[in-house]
């Protein structure tokens, strides 16, 4: 009896909307079947993208937020590297431009709070980073696709920090997001046993344009088999693992078997896949993590570098064993291997002209020369965002297309390039002002001991950030990486507002 008291009102309202429903469902098969019968993969992947944005719009923003942390992580990184299908990347971007439609009702609540007057922590920063973004534009008014493509990268994702910043998504739910580490790491384990023993074993070692075996080797994250992909930045998390772990060992929260596994799987997985970045951020991230009690247990903080550095040496010698050996370059001496390991990087004048790669440190010095000297004013404001982009499908970089090698090194050259000094000031600005309030909350006495423990992963893999903008591009160009930032950025300003008078 209650059931048909409760339907009876509904029925008449189903009736009513059964045709107009029908009439829209069949106006967008009809759409789809246009669209997929032109063969146009663009077209098809926008209208899928518009679907799947209609759905989202009707989601909560810490539900938009999970869904975006799973398309970057498990999602994306599959559609590059089984079906190769690189407009995907643009999903997660899209998906972040969208949360953007959160923003107003994440403020309304923050006007209903009695909040709303209380500053949003590092949103300057945005503000700077924004008009640096504007500036590039007026001032040298480029191509609109180049815009396009470019701004995508650099705008996209500040959603997630904004989202988190203002408390649209709830502490706790926030710190749920970054325990998906853990299952993130241990998932990686068959992708990387899959990829080395199967993928990699029929590749040659030669290098130049056939590439290297262990390129083929990225995890979850994505690439091309033939060509690598985003191995950096399955490091990038497993690096983030273990020292979340270590970081709850030493509040007592986790176990040592618990980090042990994290330890034993970011091994394999980095050794299999030859990542040396990991080497410097491992070392520096406990360093940091440990450095309250440099003072306090001296014997005990630097006991556990010494063997975290011993360590990655170790990783050095397992690199030199199974990867370079069979390449047929075995390392003769110790300065040999960390030659090999670092050398081409630093060197200012190292230049691959068969794979068009410049090294890292010679990108920066190229960007002085031509981009800085050569024209200060475009030096400090940019050369208009996507200015540096090297490959595109859609629109080549202005300054890029000058140069018969890969300008955009690192994201650290593309800011340069694109914003100039003033977006990469910026950016570097937002990072370590995160890092120093990140680390002065972590003294808090009143957080929690897994408030305090995240919050001293946050300076670690804030700081690793700033060491990756000289090393690679994934911060601008791979969404996992730069979601992970972003959210790193929204939580240190969420708990900011929550605890500011001690800060």
């Amino acid at each position: 009896m209650w059931m048909n008291r409760v339907a009876r009102p509904v029925l008449p309202q189903l009736d009513g909307l059964r045709w107009p429903v029908l009439l829209a469902a069949l106006l967008i098969a009809m759409l789809c079947g246009v669209v997929v019968s032109l063969g146009v993969p663009l077209l098809s992947f926008a209208l899928i993208g518009g679907i799947i944005a209609a759905f989202m719009l009707l989601l909560s923003a810490d539900n938009m937020l999970y869904v975006l942390a799973i398309s970057v992580t498990l999602v994306i990184g599959q559609l590059l590297y089984f079906a190769g299908i690189v407009q995907s990347l643009w999903l997660p971007y899209g998906l972040g431009l969208l949360l953007f439609f959160q923003l107003p009702g994440a403020y309304e609540a923050r006007l209903r709070a009695g909040t709303a007057a209380q500053p949003v922590p590092f949103i300057g920063w945005f503000y700077v980073f924004m008009l640096s973004i504007v500036l590039s534009v007026v001032i040298n008014l480029p191509n609109p696709l180049q815009v396009v493509v470019g701004s995508k990268n650099l705008i996209a994702l500040w959603s997630v920090y904004l989202i988190i910043a203002l408390g649209a998504v709830h502490q706790d739910r926030v710190e749920k997001l970054f325990s998906w580490l853990f299952p993130l790491a241990v998932l990686q384990l068959p992708f990387v046993l899959y990829q080395y023993f199967i993928v990699a074993a029929g590749r040659s070692n030669r290098g130049g344009r056939a590439g290297i075996s262990w390129d083929a080797i990225v995890g979850s994250f994505g690439g091309d088999p033939s060509g690598g992909g985003a191995s950096s930045v399955m490091a990038f998390y497993l690096v983030a693992a273990v020292l979340f772990s270590f970081a709850l060992y030493r509040k007592g929260i986790s176990t040592w078997r618990h980090l042990l596994a994290m330890l034993s799987i970011m091994l394999v997985c980095i050794g299999l896949a030859e990542v040396k970045i990991v080497v410097i951020l491992l070392p520096i991230g406990v360093l940091l993590i440990m450095l309250p009690e440099l003072l306090q247990r001296p014997f005990m903080a630097l006991s556990t570098l010494v063997v975290v550095l011993g360590m990655m040496i170790g990783v050095l010698y397992l690199y030199d064993s199974l990867h370079y050996a069979e390449a047929g370059y075995q390392s003769t001496s110790f300065g040999d291997l960390m030659d090999k390991t670092f050398g081409y990087s630093l060197d200012p004048n190292y230049l691959n002209p068969e794979t068009g790669e410049i090294g890292r440190v010679g990108a920066l010095v190229l960007w002085w020369n031509d981009g800085m000297v050569a024209d200060p004013v475009r030096g400090l404001f940019g050369y208009g965002p996507g200015a540096s982009r090297a490959i595109s499908s859609v629109a080549v970089g202005e300054v890029a297309e000058r140069y018969s090698f890969f300008i955009d090194r690192s994201a650290a050259c593309q800011l340069l390039w694109d914003l100039g000094l003033l977006g990469f000031l910026t950016f570097m600005g937002v990072m370590v002002s995160a890092a120093v309030t990140a680390y002065r909350l972590a003294k808090n006495k009143l957080l929690s001991a897994p408030t305090v423990a995240l919050l001293q992963t946050c300076v670690a893999l804030l700081v690793a950030n700033i060491i990756f903008l000289p090393y690679s591009r994934d911060l601008l160009e791979l969404p996992a990486q730069g979601f992970l930032a972003m959210a790193i950025l929204g939580y240190v300003a969420l708990i900011y507002q929550t605890y500011r008078e001690v800060v």
